[in-house]
């Protein structure tokens, strides 16, 4: 089993600080073992948005256990119907890169520069695509948990 270093609640951190716009990267860099060249340093990070709640923990699950660097697969990815989702599982060899993101930009280019080193991974249900970013994206996705009826289009952004 790999030896990762979790990091969903510091990004989810992030935005409850007021970090907003900030790299992602800027509540990583202090977390120990990111920038470490030991071997007991993590393997990899999971870096998850605050705003996507609906992730669970067994795509988590087999994010790590598709997460395969000695056989070239360095970051692993859930994908629905061919579209990319969040979180995003990365190995250490990407930590260099993604500590030099600046502003609030993604690693997608990051993705696209090393799409050899993909990983898909398939997403049920649509927590991977679901990000709650208004007061009504959340009355929608608390109206769903609760089984009452969600009118289309009315919010819940992806």
């Amino acid at each position: 089993r790999l030896k990762l270093k979790t990091l969903v609640a510091v990004a989810a951190l992030a935005v409850g600080a007021g970090l907003v716009g900030l790299s992602v990267m800027a509540p990583v860099a202090p977390v120990p073992d990111v920038r470490s060249d030991a071997p007991e340093a993590a393997s990899g990070a999971l870096i998850a948005l605050g705003d996507m709640p609906m992730i669970d923990a067994q795509l988590i699950d087999r994010m790590i256990a598709a997460l395969a660097p000695e056989q070239g697969g360095l970051v692993v990815v859930p994908v629905s119907g061919g579209r990319r989702g969040n979180p995003v599982l990365w190995s250490r060899r990407f930590f260099g890169e993604l500590m030099k993101l600046d502003g609030d930009v993604g690693g997608r280019h990051i993705i696209d520069q090393h799409g050899e080193a993909v990983v898909e991974v398939p997403a049920e249900g649509n927590g991977a695509f679901l990000d709650i970013d208004t007061p009504q994206a959340l009355e929608v996705v608390q109206r769903a948990a609760a089984g009452r009826p969600v009118a289309p289009n009315s919010g819940a952004g992806g």
